[in-house]
């Protein structure tokens, strides 16, 4: 019985593993500059923002973003998180708190909608993590401004 359960424990906890993000972990400059053209080419902007307000779960509405500074290309003032559902690390999801700053890539919505013009997709986990990287950063602004 107890050789059971430990089975049944190994065998759940090797397929939540397998839900958790997993990021390109390089600093190979090559590498970062071929990511960060891949990255730009559907982008808007790559700014830094303040998050004004939290994810809604009640209405299941994203983030509000108030913009700081544009880095390269163009942005609103104001931003609302394009999200279908609560964000999530383990699907690569960055998570914003209220009264955060953190440089973020601007995507446009996936879904055109009247009542929720300003919403826009953002850079994930694993972007949020290369944008630190000054060769990534430099040459998706790089990129952004062709």
């Amino acid at each position: 019985m107890q050789r059971l359960l430990i089975a049944l424990l190994l065998i759940l906890a090797g397929e939540s593993a397998a839900l958790a993000c997993s990021c390109i972990a390089t600093r190979d400059p090559q590498e970062l500059r071929k990511l960060a053209r891949d990255g730009a080419r559907d982008a808007i902007a790559l700014v830094e923002v303040e998050v004004v307000s939290a994810y809604d779960p009640l209405w299941k509405r994203g983030e509000q973003l108030r913009v700081r500074r544009t880095l390269a290309g163009r942005a609103p003032a104001s931003v609302r998180v394009e999200r279908l559902n609560l964000p999530s690390d383990a699907s690569c999801d960055l998570e914003l708190r209220r009264g955060q700053r953190t440089l973020l890539i601007l995507y446009p919505p996936r879904a055109r909608r009247l009542w929720r013009r300003s919403e826009h997709r953002i850079s994930g986990l694993c972007t949020a993590n290369l944008l630190h990287q000054p060769v990534f950063r430099s040459t998706f602004v790089e990129a952004l401004r062709r």
